[in-house]
């Protein structure tokens, strides 16, 4: 567009300069967009903006809105401070003639372009013809000003709908979450009121059944007695594991969970859980796999109870009996321990959150539980520096793999690390 209104106006007066400006967003200053001089354009950005002043001819048709004709330049120039004609540097013979017009869009002014010329017998007879090719310039420079401002408006409500729809998506997202937890909150709520409702009843029966009995005088008969006290003692200690599965929650939950972290044996602790665990049961045969040690930095109390959660897990959902194996393996950097059953094992569709708070992988099953065990196992273990695992072998069954890290060198068992 420029260099067609460069060619137009040497055609038309044969100048020797084109300088087109523009002003500011304030209309203070105006900056230079397009220059020629002596047949070469000039690079406009080393060009500084310039304030309008009322001596030089373009910023004169910028302020006045209306053609500006100088025909004696070179006395006008030398009343302004500094002031070099672009192109001198290239040509040094002097113009005596300047032109300079508006650009302007419904009577507002944008800016101005000027030309100069060494001579011109009449240079007020260019200014129609001049001043239509500022019209026309005005007015594609002027297109263009708004197809960009429409572009940068496009972007901008581009950017803002995107912003809305992704603070939308996060709001609707975070709904969705705090409704699920509601619902998470509610329904573990009903499991543990009837989790702790079983045992408490139990006991309930347990000891109306001795009073029943103590009631009708010297008469004992010790049988039903003792099952009376045997349903009391399994039913006290369920209720008092399920209150520590709580207990643990609360604590993880607050982070006021600490570990007593010492150098233990692995093996010693894994045969005493076997063999209570055996105990307890007649349809299933626990057996256990392991070197003669297995020395292990972490708390054992907790660790304990992680591998009484694994192997009571096994037994719980194994309702036909089977084998439960306990394999513990040392490598020089790890310990493994591995409980595996033959039992109920998890479909492949609830095996993602298999060790999420609340979640009840077998939630149909009247033996499923809390949905807590495995989540407090899984943040123990992962406090220690390992971590747990469940596989579900080809054949059926489930086996639930616990890494940590090994002791190194000879360390006494019970030692404080």
């Amino acid at each position: 567009m420029f260099r067609a209104l460069r060619a137009y106006c040497e055609e038309l007066t044969g100048s020797s300069l084109l300088f087109v400006s523009l002003l500011d967003a304030d209309g203070r200053q105006r900056r230079c967009v397009y220059a020629w001089a002596e047949g070469e354009e000039v690079d406009t950005a080393t060009l500084p903006p310039l304030d309008l002043t009322a001596s030089s001819p373009h910023s004169r048709a910028i302020l006045t809105g209306d053609a500006v004709v100088v025909e004696n330049l070179q006395a006008v120039m030398a009343t302004i401070p500094n002031a070099v004609p672009v192109g001198h540097d290239r040509d040094p013979r002097l113009t005596q003639v300047s032109i300079a017009l508006p650009l302007a869009v419904l009577g507002r002014v944008i800016g101005g372009f000027e030309i100069q010329i060494r001579e011109h017998a009449d240079p007020w007879g260019c200014i129609p013809a001049l001043r239509v090719a500022a019209n026309l310039a005005a007015a594609a420079i002027d297109n263009v000003r708004m197809v960009a401002q429409e572009r940068e408006l496009r972007l901008a409500a581009e950017v803002s709908e995107r912003r809305y729809r992704n603070a939308h998506e996060a709001e609707r997202r975070a709904r969705e979450e705090a409704e699920a937890a509601l619902r998470e909150r509610d329904e573990f709520l009903s499991v543990a009121a009837h989790e702790l409702k079983t045992p408490v009843t139990s006991l309930r029966a347990g000891a109306q059944l001795i009073l029943r009995r103590f009631g009708k005088g010297n008469d004992l008969d010790p049988v039903p007695l003792i099952r009376a006290l045997r349903i009391i003692e399994h039913e006290s200690d369920k209720l008092g594991r399920l209150v520590a599965l709580l207990l643990d929650l609360t604590r993880l939950e607050a982070g006021r969970m600490r570990l007593d972290c010492q150098a233990i044996d692995l093996v010693a602790i894994a045969r005493a859980v076997v063999e209570r665990a055996q105990a307890r049961t007649s349809l299933h045969e626990l057996r256990l796999v392991a070197p003669t040690q297995a020395m292990v930095r972490a708390d054992p109390l907790l660790l304990e109870q992680v591998l009484v959660n694994l192997v009571d897990n096994a037994i719980k959902y194994s309702p036909n009996g089977g084998s439960i194996r306990v394999n513990v393996q040392s490598e020089p950097e790890w310990l493994q321990l591995a409980v595996s059953d033959q039992g109920l094992g998890i479909s492949p569709d609830k095996r993602a959150r298999l060790f999420s708070r609340f979640y009840r992988a077998h939630d149909e099953s009247y033996a499923s539980g809390m949905g807590l065990g495995l989540f407090i196992s899984d943040q123990i273990v992962k406090q220690h520096g390992g971590s747990l695992v469940a596989e579900f072998p080809p054949d059926g069954g489930t086996r639930m793999i616990v890494r940590l890290p090994a002791c190194r060198g000879e360390i006494a068992e019970g030692t404080r690390i």
